[in-house]
Formats: C-alpha cells, structure tokens, sequence
C-alpha cells in the first residue's frame, strides 16, 4: 500500500502551432501547439496540449482508475475565444500496489478545438494553466506548468506541429459508434454486460482491450471475458461493480482498443 499512500500524500499538496519552449515540471514537459500558426476568424483550429514524460513516469486517462488524477486546464484566451472539450487518447493499464490505474508513458497529446470569434485578425497569445500527476513504482508528484501560444490572423500555415497533431488524432476513439450497442444491467455487486452487433460488422471482443471510461462504476481488478450468444449476435459479461459505484449506476462508456492496430472505439450506455 505504499503507492496508495504516497499517491494521497500527492494529492492533498495539489492547488485545487509552434510554441516555447515546453515548460518543465512534475516529470514532463507541456506545450501547447496548433496544426497553424495563424487563425481564420470563425473557423476552428486544431490544437493539441502536448505532454513528453521522463522515463519510469506515467500519467493519467479521463478515468484513472483505482487511484491518480487526470490533466486539467484552465484556459486564459482573448475575449471572444473559446477552447473546446480536451480529447483523451487511449490508454493503456498500470497495476501497483494492489491498485489498477489508466495511463500513459512517454509522450501523450491531448487534442482540442479552439475557437476564435467572428471578425478577430489580430495577433493573439493563448494562455493555458496544465496541472497533472505522474507516478512511478514508488512515489507520485504533482506538476504544473503555464503555457502559451502565439498567433497571427491569415490564411492557414501549416505548422512544425501539424504532422504530429494530425497523427495522434487517430489515437482518439471514435465515438458513436453505429454498428455496436452497449446495455448495462446491474446486480447487487455485480454489472452484467452486453454488445449487441450488427450481422455486417467485423467485430470480436477478443480482439480489443476494453477500458471503461467512466470513473468509478466497474472495479480495477474486472476480467472482460465476454461469451457469444449464437444466433443472437451478443457478447456478454459480469463484472464486478467498484466501491464507488452509484446506487443505481446510470451510465456507462466503455473504450475498445485494436491490439493489432483496430481503430479505437468508444461506446456508450444511459439508464433511461
């Protein structure tokens, strides 16, 4: 439980285009980029924050699992300008100390749209304030950085990031997803599953590792061994539900990753 309770200890010392040179603090380095290094007033540009770990160091998903916090930013931009939902990447899983978490290592970039205002054309500094938390075997440590983007009004310039933004976009799940639907019901300590697919879809649970993206509803330790429903087209499972889970739980997403390469996926259940 050593993990566990360096993992609090980090926690409670925690404060509730082309760019700079990427801040450095907490085991990584943060930048903020843009696929541009000019703005077209009313159209979306794609950024992305993007964040390079020391080795042995790993950081956080949207849902991090038994313990660990994901990245949060505050936002500081010029009147008008707005910053989209930020985009998680798959993951992959960390076991620690009895607990199970959901990360990265190495580099990770998070995806976002921002949006400028109708009518804007002059030079902008954007502004963002990252927090975040990385662990190792051992310990944990908080980090934080101020970043910042500069950026001129004109026709689109491809930027020294754009490659890099556009091929990290592919490690975002599809969400929606048509041709997979997902039912949850649940037992007293236990939620059983189903993915009903579509006789045309190409498709095997075995295929995927299955994350839930949704904190606190499924335990860290759940083995996914979904069973075919012959004639039926439905995998099914059990799992068993976390400590926290609400009573009842009302919703559920779950993230599918190809382990040959298979776009990942996202699918998503609400009680109605």
């Amino acid at each position: 439980m050593k993990f566990a309770l360096t993992l609090v200890g980090a926690l409670g010392a925690m404060h509730a285009g082309d760019c700079i040179a990427a801040p450095e603090a907490g085991k990584a380095k943060v930048q903020l980029q843009a696929v541009s290094s000019t703005y077209q007033a009313g159209r979306p540009l794609q950024a992305a924050i993007s964040m390079r770990l020391e080795d042995g160091w790993h950081t956080y998903w949207e849902n991090p699992g038994d313990a660990g916090m994901p990245i949060k930013v505050l936002w500081e931009l010029p009147p008008g300008w707005k910053a989209g939902e930020l985009k998680f990447p798959s993951p992959s899983r960390f076991a620690a100390g009895g607990l199970t978490s959901y990360g990265y290592r190495g580099t990770v970039v998070f995806p976002v749209l921002l949006h400028p205002p109708a009518g804007a054309n002059r030079p902008v500094e954007l502004k963002a304030k990252v927090s975040w938390l990385v662990c190792n075997e051992d310990t944990c440590l908080p980090g934080n950085a101020d970043i910042t983007l500069d950026l001129t009004s004109g026709p689109s310039t491809p930027s020294s990031s754009a490659g890099m933004i556009a091929e990290n976009l592919m490690k975002i799940p599809l969400d929606n997803v048509k041709d997979i639907i997902l039912t949850v019901s649940e037992g007293p300590e236990e939620l059983r599953l189903a993915l009903k697919v579509k006789e045309a879809a190409d498709f095997q649970p075995q295929d995927y590792e299955v994350f839930p993206a949704t904190p606190q509803v499924i335990a860290g330790t759940a083995k996914y061994e979904w069973v075919f429903s012959a004639g039926q087209q439905l995998w099914q499972t059990t799992l068993p539900k976390s400590d926290h889970a609400a009573d009842p739980v009302k919703e559920l997403a779950l993230v599918l990753v190809g382990k040959s390469g298979q776009a990942p996926m996202r699918v998503n259940w609400k009680i109605k």
